[in-house]
């Protein structure tokens, strides 16, 4: 043991061991972003040492923040790596596992090894010295991570002697926050008409998105993006048509022309609900009429029945594709066919002309067929007897009074083929002519210039030639009577 150290430890014995620390405190500090997660400190320390020390003896920044994510201080040469107290041997710095190689290992290991959040500067002195002194030094060391408070410990230790003053000591706050916001999101589906309430805000359709913040244990802030989807109404129809007297079942509920509507509720796989309308259509009982008019001897079908005049009215029941029944109601007349008689004289050379379709020439007995304006046919008996000669006459008078009998005079007969029929008034005024016979077109209707004639006796003059070349002439009188 050298001789300074000799003194010293007799000293020690002799004296009450004192220590006390004075003007421990931090001055001021800068800091630098990197950029990188990572700040530089600048800080000036005023490190007041006791009136006793010795060569153990040491001080150490503790940095720290509210979130208990510690930061880490980066070894050298990102802090300072040494300091030297005015006239002794340098102090050196340590963090994480090398804190305590230092000669104040005592002190040092026991209270911050392995801690990478911890600066501690520890003396290499072996010399014994007396009096106390300050001094103030800067210290730049870069950390990772955010730095709230930085805390100087000043705790010196004498010879390895556990004196301490707690005074020894100085909190720096750096004005950071190092609360990290958390952000997070809530999305959510919510059924049509459904809601939830977040932090008191109530989020539906009709407010779909926002953010709430809540405050964390640690005092830090959490923010929440809110995100709600509402699901459209989940709406269907249900529309079948049934029959008169028929009935729809659906979930159970009978349907029927008493109850034509109704509206179902069922739950989604989602949970939500969805609402099933049903309208029942009711086919109305289809009813036909066939009212129709046959021809005598005709007849219809339906449905495999036969309607005739023998089967006029009935009823028949069809099912149609949509499985109703239609309702057929039959009401058949049956035309009772007209009927004619035509018994004639032609003279030879005339013939009988029925309605433009038989043409008679001779003797005929018998049914002829027509058809009539009902489209039916017509039955006409016929019996035709032809005269061999040739023959006229003139009838002696008429009465044109529009009565429907005798109204027209002129001359009668047959086997005529040429003729000229004339009539004079008493002044000797020829006042009809005529080159036919035997029809209207033939006939005088007693008129003269549109005029009705007056009553009184006419002379009439006839030539002709008879179908065999004969001719013929005749002179006579008329009376026209009213």
């Amino acid at each position: 043991m050298n001789i300074k150290r000799t003194l010293l430890f007799t000293f020690l014995l002799i004296q009450v061991i004192s220590f006390a620390c004075h003007d421990t405190e931090i001055l001021s500090v800068t800091s630098t972003n990197n950029g990188n997660n990572t700040t530089t400190f600048n800080i000036e320390c005023k490190i007041g040492v006791g009136t006793l020390d010795g060569y153990s003896y040491g001080f150490a920044l503790i940095f720290s923040n509210s979130t208990g994510t510690a930061p880490v201080v980066l070894t050298s040469p990102a802090f300072t790596p040494t300091l030297t107290r005015p006239g002794y041997d340098p102090l050196t710095g340590y963090t994480g596992s090398s804190i305590g190689t230092g000669t104040a290992v005592t002190y040092f290991s026991s209270r911050y090894s392995n801690r990478s959040d911890v600066l501690s500067y520890e003396s290499d002195d072996d010399w014994f010295g007396f009096g106390s002194s300050t001094y103030i030094r800067t210290i730049t060391v870069t950390l990772q991570g955010c730095v709230e408070n930085i805390h100087l410990d000043g705790d010196f230790r004498s010879s390895g002697t556990a004196v301490a003053d707690v005074t020894c000591g100085d909190d720096y706050l750096t004005g950071f926050s190092c609360c990290s916001t958390v952000n997070s999101s809530l999305d959510t589906t919510l059924c049509n008409g459904g809601f939830i309430v977040v932090n008191g805000t109530t989020y539906d359709g009709s407010n779909p998105t926002g953010q709430e913040t809540f405050t964390l244990a640690g005092g830090c802030d959490s923010i929440v993006t809110i995100t709600v989807t509402e699901l459209a109404a989940i709406t269907n129809s249900i529309n079948p048509t049934i029959c008169s007297n028929g009935s729809y079942v659906y979930d159970g509920v009978t349907y029927d022309a008493n109850n034509t509507t109704g509206t179902h509720i069922f739950t989604s796989a989602l949970g939500c609900d969805s609402t099933v309308t049903v309208t029942l259509t009711i086919q109305n009982q289809i009813t036909h009429n066939i009212e129709t008019t046959l021809c005598y001897g005709d007849s219809i079908v339906v449905n495999g029945v036969i309607y005739n005049g023998n089967n006029p009215i009935g009823q028949e029941i069809i099912s149609l594709p949509n499985g109703c029944d239609s309702i057929i109601n039959i009401n058949v007349t049956e035309i009772v066919p007209d009927t004619a008689y035509i018994d004639t004289i032609i003279y030879v050379g005339q013939s009988l002309d029925i309605a433009g379709v038989v043409l008679i020439e001779s003797d005929f007995e018998g049914i002829v067929y027509l058809q009539a304006s009902n489209g039916c046919d017509s039955i006409v008996s016929v019996k035709v007897l032809m005269l061999y000669e040739s023959t006229h006459f003139v009838p002696s008078g008429f009465s044109p009074n529009g009565d429907g009998v005798n109204d027209y005079i002129g001359v009668m007969g047959g086997g005529i083929e040429e003729m000229e029929f004339s009539i004079f008034n008493r002044w000797g005024e020829l006042i009809f002519n005529a080159d036919c016979c035997c029809s209207q077109a033939c006939l005088w209707d007693g008129k003269y210039r549109n005029q009705i004639q007056n009553v009184g006796t006419y002379v009439y003059y006839l030539n002709g030639i008879y179908t065999n070349g004969m001719p013929f002439k005749e002179k006579g009188t008329i009376s026209l009577i009213k």
